[in-house]
């Protein structure tokens, strides 16, 4: 186990537990969702998950070598 930290974006400051590979690393990318609810009048309100960007690996903690930090991801398909 390891941690995440995420830096910038609409997560910064978020710290999270991630597992590590067969290779000792933690995961390349971290996919975020959002959890929101929608209202119908069929089934009331109904939860949903909508994506949000992204975050990739970049460097490990030079301080603790159990954090990772990760940024936004550029290349993430929902990025701004």
């Amino acid at each position: 186990m390891a941690q995440a930290v995420l830096i910038g974006g609409a997560w910064d400051g978020h710290v999270e537990e991630v597992v590590l590979g067969d290779d000792g690393l933690p995961p390349e990318k971290l996919p975020r969702n959002r959890d929101s609810s929608v209202w119908t009048e069929d089934t009331g309100f109904l939860p949903m998950r909508i994506p949000a960007q992204g975050y990739r690996r970049r460097e490990q903690d030079p301080r603790d070598g159990s954090r990772w930090f990760y940024e936004p991801d550029p290349d993430d398909h929902l990025s701004p």
